[in-house]
Parts: structure tokens; C-alpha cells; sequence
């Protein structure tokens, strides 16, 4: 059985519809695959759609600066920023992450300082 699920859902007519398939949602069927008395830690936020474009694209300008002063790619600075940030959750056997475009302005801002914060111990001015 897997143990971490994820799914960005939307609710239409009281129900939870999934946000790509436009399908009920697989919640239902990872519950059924649970074993009876087993403990499910349940996580749900509504999404914000007021993120900021310029923030995003501060975000990414960051992260390739970073990514070159550190000598390592994109990808890999973008993980560790979402690490940081609490924008990459891991179980034992999984792991997702939220993409900065799923994120409000709250969280972007929250990026940002971290990306700050590891912009200045590498000596890179950001502000």
C-alpha cells in the first residue's frame, strides 16, 4: 500500500472533483487501501489564487543565480529552496512537491526569504 497521497481537487456540486481529470476524486479509493485502526494524518488547505507573477519571477531569478554561484543546476537549488521553505513534503516512501505557481502570496514571500537568506551566505545581494 502506498502511504502518502496527494491530489489538488476542486469542489464542484458538494463533491470533490479531481482539478486535472475533472474525476471523483481518488481519495475514496487510498482510504478503502487503508487497514482498519490504521491512524491517517489528513492535511487540507484552500488554495489561494492571489499569487504574484513578479514574485514568481523574482523566485526563479534567485534560484539561477544561486544554481551558478554554487556550481549546481537549477533543479537541485530549486528543491533545496522548497526544502527550506516547507514547500517539499517527504514521507517514508514518497515525496511531493508544491509548485511555487500553487503558491499565495504568503508562501512566495516566504520563499523569497529564504532564497535571501541563502543569497547571503554565499555572499550574493539580493536586496
Amino acid at each position: 500500500m502506498k502511504n502518502f497521497y496527494y491530489e489538488k481537487a476542486i469542489k464542484r456540486n458538494k463533491y470533490l472533483i479531481n482539478a486535472k481529470t475533472k474525476d471523483v476524486t481518488g481519495l475514496a479509493e487510498f482510504i478503502k487501501g487503508t487497514d482498519e485502526d490504521d491512524v491517517l494524518q489528513i492535511f487540507i488547505s484552500v488554495e489561494s489564487r492571489n499569487n504574484s507573477l513578479s514574485q514568481l519571477a523574482f523566485v526563479h531569478a534567485m534560484i539561477r543565480d544561486i544554481a551558478r554561484e554554487m556550481g549546481d543546476s537549477f533543479e537541485s537549488v530549486k528543491l533545496m529552496i522548497k526544502e527550506k521553505a516547507g514547500l517539499l513534503l517527504r514521507t517514508k516512501n514518497d515525496v511531493y512537491e508544491i509548485s511555487f505557481a500553487d503558491c499565495c502570496v504568503d508562501d512566495l514571500s516566504s520563499v523569497i526569504e529564504t532564497s535571501i537568506q541563502i543569497g547571503e551566505d554565499l555572499g550574493i545581494d539580493f536586496r
